[in-house]
């Protein structure tokens, strides 16, 4: 959750989460991300800038042959992701 991300709902809005994810978004360092990703989390967990009060359903209809969709976190469909076999 950034402060200028499109799905920032509530309008939250911290310097310190955003320079983490900024510097590290890329990072080809698993670790630092990992350890930057970790603080992230601890700092809107103590924050709770958002907290979800309905979880919506979500449903697919893949043709056979269609390979690559997955349902991920957000609500978004990588449609570039499909391939057909």
């Amino acid at each position: 959750m950034k402060s200028t991300g499109s799905f920032n709902w509530s309008r939250y809005d911290n310097p310190q989460v955003d320079a983490l994810h900024l510097d590290n978004r890329f990072n080809q360092d698993f670790d630092a991300r990992a350890d930057a990703y970790a603080e992230i989390q601890e700092i809107l967990a103590e924050e709770v800038p958002l907290i979800p009060m309905i979880v919506t359903g979500r449903s697919a209809v893949v043709a056979p042959g269609l390979e690559g969709f997955a349902f991920t976190p957000d609500v978004m469909t990588r449609y570039n992701l499909l391939e057909w076999k």
